[in-house]
């Protein structure tokens, strides 16, 4: 009777490992990507009103930003009221990121350009580095569920 449990449990945690392996959106995003050409890429940062919290307000923004085809990143600051969005200038224009923001939470939500101290400019960057031009990397974080099965297996 044990040995059917232990059946039972192991295909249980498979099939749920399987079932969270293939819920993943790696398809879409790849698909998404490759319709970006990196040339036309275009970084926009704006100063967004009305927001109230960091959950609701700016998840909801950045979700719908994200969503949008063109869209290449988005980052949106509760804090700061502060939205950076890395958008394709063939598929979107800033009036379209703009109108979007403002339709959200029935027009709760005024959009302005970003005149925050962070924002170097081009001629700021080649004085500081000493260099005509610069470059960095960027890392965006990611994490990755482990197998239950593994885990539960290496238990025995």
């Amino acid at each position: 009777m044990k040995k059917i449990k232990l059946i039972l449990v192991f295909v249980a945690l498979g099939t749920f490992s399987i079932a969270l392996n293939s819920c993943s959106n790696s398809d879409l995003k790849t698909e998404k990507e490759s319709s970006i050409n990196a040339d036309n890429v275009v970084v926009a940062d704006y100063s967004v009103d009305g927001m109230v919290c960091a959950m609701g307000c700016a998840k909801t923004i950045q979700d719908e930003l994200v969503a949008m085809s063109g869209v290449v990143a988005c980052d949106v600051d509760f804090e700061n009221g502060k939205a950076h969005i890395e958008y394709d200038k063939s598929q979107l224009n800033e009036t379209e990121l703009i109108a979007v923001i403002e339709g959200l939470a029935d027009g709760k939500y005024k959009v302005s350009q970003w005149q925050g101290d962070d924002v170097l400019e081009n001629e700021d960057v080649e004085e500081s580095n000493g260099s005509e031009e610069s470059t960095g990397e960027v890392f965006l974080p990611s994490f990755q569920i482990p197998n239950l099965l593994d885990l539960l297996l290496n238990q025995i």
